[in-house]
């Protein structure tokens, strides 16, 4: 009955503080955030191809930071995903795990994309191995910064 309760009031508190003009701390990653103003949508688009932002640029060649200054240069936000491998590795059949970043990692770069809402994704391998997966923070790695 307490837990109901609990629930109940924890409920309320959320549905009237927006609507007394408090607003609340944004929570989950940054990388699936939706920006203020929208975002134009590019979903099924290649950063790569003519007419994109990284036309005729080896991005692999490149570091994240240059990677994503490119991206910003032209407009774009940008986020990064860094990823790694996680667990015991039998016989590479890979497990791995990709971090939402705000700033760029370190380690190779390994593509772009287009986030579904206009952004620019760094795609980062990081060559790093972890037996798990490490605790991640609320935002995502560096985004606290950027919360709007």
């Amino acid at each position: 009955m307490v837990a109901l309760v609990r629930g109940t009031l924890i409920l309320a508190v959320l549905l009237v503080l927006p609507a007394c003009g408090i607003e609340l701390a944004p929570t989950g990653l940054e990388c699936q955030r939706m920006p203020a103003d929208g975002g134009e949508e590019r979903e099924g688009e290649d950063p790569l191809a003519p007419g994109g932002p990284f036309e005729g640029v080896n991005v692999s060649g490149l570091t994240a930071a240059a990677v994503g200054e490119i991206a910003e240069n032209a407009g774009f936000g940008v986020t990064y995903r860094n990823s790694y491998t996680v667990g015991d590795q039998p016989d590479t059949g890979a497990a791995g795990y990709s971090e939402c970043w705000c700033v760029p990692p370190t380690g190779r770069v390994s593509g772009v994309s287009y986030d579904s809402i206009g952004r620019v994704i760094v795609m980062v391998e990081s060559g790093e191995h972890h037996t798990t997966v490490r605790p991640q923070p609320e935002m995502g790695w560096g985004c606290e910064a950027n919360v709007s």
